[in-house]
C-alpha cells in the first residue's frame, strides 16, 4: 500500500521512503483488488482494449521498425496504414461473428501476427527492393504491387491463419475483394498461394516449393517424413516468424503432424550450409501433459 506520508509499504515487510521528487507509474491489470483510498491516493487513467484498438500499436511498430525512408517511404507507410485500417475491423467482426476459431484469440494478437510476417518481408534481403543492383530504380507499378502482396499475404496468415477450414474459404473472399490489387490467382483460396518476392513477383501455388520424397533405408519408419503442401506452407510460416525472433503458436486436430513437422524443421535448420550467413537453431523439445508443473518447465 502507499500512504500519505508517501511510504511504500511491500508486502515483504520493506518499506520505502518516497522523496518529493519522486514519482511513481504503476501500469496494472485492472482493479479488482484496489481499494477506495488507493484510487483515492492516485491518479488513474484507465484505458480498455475496446477503446484503445489496435491503431496506437500499429503506429508505435511502423515508427519504430521504419523510422526513415530506407525500405518505406512516407506514402507507402501511410498506404498501408489506410489499407488496414480499411479492412482490420471488418475482418476482427466477422471472425467473431461469423467465423469458427478452434482457439480464440486477442483482437490486438491478429494485428500483431500480421505486422510480423510484414516486418519480415518488407526488407530488401527478402527482394523488397527500391532499386536493382545498376542503380536503377524499381517500376513503380511492381513496387505497389510488391507492397499490397506482401500486405495480402501477412494479413492471410496473420489474421485468417487461426480460422477452421470452413471458416477459411469465406474469409478467402473477404481477402480477395479487399486486396484486388494483389490480384490472387483463381483457383484455389489464399492460403494456398506464395508470392514469388524475390524472382516472379507473382502468386505461386505452395506445390512448387515441395521438395521430392527420398526414400532412405537407414532412416527408421517413424522419423519419415512426406512433405506436402500443407506440411511445407506451415514450415514456412513458422521459419519466417523465427527468423525475426517472434514467438509461434501451431496447434490442430490431433494426429495432423503438428509434433513431426515442427521436429523435421528443427532438425532442417539445424544444419546449415557453408556459404550461408545464418546461425544454427539449437531446438529444446518439452512435452507437456495434464502432469506438467510450473518447475519442471522453469
Amino acid at each position: 500500500m502507499l500512504d500519505d506520508n508517501m511510504m511504500l509499504c511491500l508486502s515483504n515487510g520493506q518499506r520505502i521512503k518516497l522523496r518529493p521528487q519522486m514519482r511513481m507509474l504503476f501500469e496494472v491489470q485492472d482493479l479488482a483488488v484496489a481499494s477506495p483510498a488507493t484510487v483515492s491516493r492516485c491518479g488513474m487513467v484507465y484505458l480498455t482494449a475496446e477503446q484503445l484498438g489496435w491503431v496506437p500499436y500499429f503506429d508505435t511498430w511502423i515508427q519504430t521498425k521504419f523510422p526513415n525512408e530506407e525500405v518505406l517511404t512516407q506514402m507507402e507507410k501511410e498506404h498501408v496504414r489506410e489499407s488496414l485500417i480499411a479492412i482490420v475491423d471488418n475482418a476482427v467482426e466477422k471472425i467473431r461473428t461469423a467465423y469458427s476459431e478452434p482457439v480464440k484469440t486477442d483482437n490486438l494478437q491478429l494485428v500483431k501476427s500480421a505486422l510480423n510476417f510484414m516486418e519480415y518481408f518488407y526488407n530488401p534481403e527478402k527482394g523488397f527492393i527500391m532499386a536493382d543492383h545498376n542503380g536503377k530504380e524499381v517500376d513503380p507499378k511492381v513496387r505497389r504491387k510488391d507492397l499490397d502482396s506482401i500486405m495480402a499475404f501477412s494479413f492471410t496468415w496473420g489474421v485468417g491463419a487461426s480460422l477452421d477450414e470452413r471458416s477459411k474459404d469465406f474469409f478467402d473472399n473477404f481477402v480477395r475483394d479487399a486486396f484486388k490489387s494483389a490480384q490472387f490467382p483463381n483457383g484455389h483460396t489464399v492460403f494456398d498461394y506464395y508470392y514469388d518476392l524475390r524472382k516472379t513477383k507473382t502468386w505461386l501455388p505452395w506445390d512448387n516449393l515441395v521438395s521430392k520424397f527420398e526414400f532412405s533405408k537407414e532412416q527408421s519408419f517413424f522419423d519419415m517424413m512426406v512433405p506436402t503442401a500443407d506440411t511445407f506452407k506451415t514450415r514456412y510460416c513458422i521459419e519466417r516468424l523465427l527468423a525475426i525472433e517472434k514467438g509461434t503458436f501451431l496447434t490442430g486436430a490431433t494426429g495432423v503432424g503438428k509434433s513431426v513437422t515442427i521436429l523435421n524443421m528443427f532438425q532442417a535448420l539445424a544444419t546449415v550450409k557453408e556459404d550461408s550467413n545464418e546461425k544454427p537453431l539449437v531446438s529444446v523439445v518439452v512435452n507437456f501433459s495434464a502432469q506438467t508443473q510450473s518447475n519442471r518447465v522453469q
